[in-house]
């Protein structure tokens, strides 16, 4: 994956994705903090898409909070922030995305193609389970 190949917005999100995950006692980021952080994204293109769809972001941002808030955490000493691990599922995702970004002949890699690889996740996983949830 090469960051410098995504938007500002992209990046931002990604790095958002970690900070979530830090701030919750994560030791990895996953494709539910990604969604959370384009959910929440000020100004950005993906609140408005679900907006659009009749989706109430708030109440969809809970919804992955409370996904979230039910995973394993560390506090304290045992946490280094600086060493949270991506998983598999959200590399997967993020490979995703820069495969749509070609497929669409974008040069780089956007929210959108980030949302739209994230709709792809597996049914069975809680991501999966939420999107189904709201009719993603």
């Amino acid at each position: 994956m090469d960051i410098n190949k995504f938007t500002e917005k992209a990046r931002e999100a990604v790095t958002e994705a970690q900070t979530l995950a830090a701030g919750m006692g994560h030791q990895e980021t996953d494709a539910e903090h990604l969604a959370l952080a384009l959910v929440q994204q000020e100004k950005g293109i993906v609140p408005r898409i679900l907006e659009h769809m009749g989706i109430q972001t708030r109440a969809l941002a809970v919804a992955l909070e409370t996904s979230l808030r039910k995973r394993p955490s560390v506090s304290g000493g045992g946490m280094d922030p600086t060493k949270i691990m991506i998983t598999s599922r959200l590399a997967k995702v993020l490979g995703e995305a820069q495969n749509e970004a070609r497929r669409m002949k974008d040069e780089y890699v956007s929210v959108d193609h980030l949302f739209a690889a994230l709709t792809d996740v597996e049914s069975s996983s809680p991501l999966g389970q939420t999107f189904q949830e709201y009719r993603i």
